[in-house]
């Protein structure tokens, strides 16, 4: 889960290299780097690596066999990601707005990690700090240059999925926890995992299908991210329409008027 900001998260130079054509030399760089660091370094008895995406296809973590991965769905230290739903109201009574509980849950609440349930810490401190004016604090806090490139090449079908997303309606994604950049083109399935790990959507369910796949059902956490969807996201899906026309195929989706649906459809796409 990305929750802090781009520059802070190990792949960020990665990325970097990734947008601006020397991939493969930054992945040589750090596979040193990072070899370094942690297998070679004498003073070193303990660290804590995060990031948006994992990086063992790489093998920039070659050597290294006592790495402890946790992602999203993992259950190891699910509760240290944010503010437990306990933490959370204690820190609302101590700044004497526990009666506003409800609302911090519906703005701020419904991450997932592992089976717990957690606040963004971001969004809960700024809301604080800010005279507990609710905000959408977490939205332009990292890089989303990936989720543009992927943006760029959806179909119809995952068109009408972001879409429905906001109805809050869930998707079902296959889990590819080990997606590289350079899969990212090639690979269909890679836009929902990276609006996983990136917080724009959480894990509600997990299942084994048939062949022993594991597959995840998504839906977007909060009223704070729905925010951060609408203008990050269907917002780049058609930037030349802006938000008005955005805003009224989704009134009437939600109304189930097809007819105003389509006129905003044929106005999008610039049919007359």
């Amino acid at each position: 889960m990305d929750m802090n900001e781009a520059g802070h998260e190990y792949d960020a130079p990665i990325l970097s290299a990734w947008e601006n054509g020397y991939y493969e030399e930054c992945i040589d760089f750090m596979r040193g780097f990072l070899g370094s660091a942690f297998k070679t370094n004498p003073s070193l008895g303990f660290a804590v690596l995060t990031g948006v995406t994992r990086v063992s296809k790489e093998s920039i973590f070659s050597g290294l066999n006592n790495l402890e991965v946790c992602s999203v769905l993992s259950d190891s230290y699910a509760d240290a990601f944010g503010f437990t739903q306990e933490e959370a109201a204690r820190l609302m009574e101590e700044c004497g707005v526990g009666d506003r509980m409800s609302e911090l849950k519906k703005w701020y609440d419904g991450y997932r990690f592992g089976q717990v349930e957690i606040y963004n810490p971001w969004s809960v401190i700024n809301f604080i700090k800010n005279g507990c004016q609710f905000r959408p604090y977490w939205m332009n806090t990292s890089g989303n240059s990936i989720l543009k490139e992927l943006l760029n090449r959806v179909d119809t079908r995952r068109h009408r999925e972001l879409q429905g997303l906001v109805q809050g309606k869930a998707v079902e994604s296959p889990v590819l926890e080990n997606i590289v950049y350079v899969d990212i083109h090639t690979n269909r399935d890679a836009l929902f995992m990276m609006l996983m790990t990136t917080g724009y959507l959480k894990p509600v369910e997990t299942w084994k299908d048939e062949d022993c796949a594991d597959w995840v059902l998504l839906k977007i956490p909060n009223l704070e991210v729905r925010m951060a969807y609408r203008k990050e996201i269907l917002g780049h899906i058609v930037p030349s329409q802006g938000e008005t026309l955005l805003r009224d195929m989704l009134r009437s989706m939600t109304a189930g008027d097809g007819e105003g649906f389509w006129r905003t459809c044929r106005i999008c796409c610039g049919i007359l």
